[in-house]
């Protein structure tokens, strides 16, 4: 997918669109048919190429100079096509479990601030509960 290499943004919003929208109908594909535990397995490029809206002028939109293995030229091969979506998919996929794994570690993080919290609010409680006992004694 079209990202900056930097800190892999999506260039524009029309990239984040296909690249979702690529996801989205991947993941509708990948679904094992009614009935069966059987994964599907999945043309990538009939997928990619309907998201965009096929070729304009023997160019594929977001994938750059690669666009020649797209072209229906006799030196393109399925399997040179496959493999340039297989990556960009694979970049998405590790993007996303690094994101995945950012968001534990601050869930984590977070738990332990929770706990701490609550700790230190139960032992204002045993304070506050000591001093009312002392004032009760006090007055008594």
């Amino acid at each position: 997918m079209h990202v900056k290499k930097a800190d892999g943004q999506f260039v524009d919003n029309k990239s984040q669109m296909i690249a979702d929208l690529v996801e989205e109908r991947v993941i509708a594909a990948s679904q094992p048919v009614e009935g069966s535990m059987d994964l599907q397995l999945i043309d990538y490029d009939p997928i990619y190429l309907e998201t965009i809206g096929g070729q304009k002028k023997q160019r594929v939109y977001d994938i750059g100079s690669k666009g020649v293995t797209f072209c229906s030229s006799s030196r393109a091969s399925s399997s040179s096509v496959t493999t340039v979506v297989d990556e960009a998919v694979e970049q998405r996929v590790m993007k996303t479990n690094e994101h995945i794994v950012v968001m534990e570690t601050e869930m984590k993080e977070k738990d332990q601030q929770i706990t701490l919290l609550k700790d230190e609010m139960q032992q204002m409680k045993e304070v506050n509960n000591e001093v009312k006992e002392m004032k009760n004694a006090m007055q008594q």
